[in-house]
């Protein structure tokens, strides 16, 4: 033990002491938590060391027990540490190669489907789809517009699905819709003379 806690409770144990016992008290202390031994005492400090080379003893132990805790946790978490170093690198690399595979393998698919799937549609099937939708959107626009683009979309992206973009020309081509069906008095009094109301 490199020191020695000294309470300050052992106050009022050494206050009946002289001088000279409290130095061969405290001297016999620090004798004894560095060789070990017990000192021979011949005063009254003799009935007070018991005590106080007890607490040394449970301190000296703590420290001990302490001691091996924190190495072996250290010792363990160094291990540890240098396993999953070990096993993260060798995993990564692993991995990495089959995440490239699994990459290049995903791009190819996307291109042979991009290039596979979509068969730019005629301006028949763009009516048709129109009328079946009951859409407000005029096909031939809508066609004319991707035909001349060669069917990439605003930010030049190939269209995938044409119809999928129909159905965004649809939502802002629908406020249109909702302005036609405004009507002035004079178109509501003519429609009212027609069906002979007035």
């Amino acid at each position: 033990m490199v020191y020695i806690k000294i309470f300050v409770d052992y106050l009022d144990a050494i206050e009946p002491l002289g001088d000279a016992e409290r130095g061969r008290l405290f001297t016999a202390l620090l004798e004894y938590a560095r060789s070990g031994e017990v000192p021979q005492l011949g005063g009254n400090e003799r009935f007070l060391f018991p005590m106080m080379k007890a607490q040394l003893d449970r301190d000296a132990a703590t420290s001990a027990d302490l001691s091996e805790k924190r190495a072996a946790a250290g010792s363990k978490s160094k291990q540890t540490k240098q396993l999953l170093a070990y096993e993260a690198n060798d995993s990564n690399c692993t991995q990495d190669k089959e995440e490239d595979k699994e990459e290049d393998k995903e791009k190819d698919k996307d291109e042979k489907r991009t290039r596979a799937r979509f068969v730019p549609p005629t301006l028949e099937e763009v009516t048709e789809y129109v009328v079946q939708r009951n859409s407000p959107v005029d096909p031939r626009k809508f066609w004319e517009y991707f035909n001349a683009g060669d069917w990439k979309d605003s930010k030049g992206q190939p269209v995938r699905n044409w119809k999928q973009k129909l159905l965004t020309w649809e939502k802002y081509d629908a406020p249109k819709k909702e302005e036609k069906k405004m009507t002035t008095f004079y178109d509501v009094a003519q429609k009212m003379k027609q069906e002979g109301l007035v």
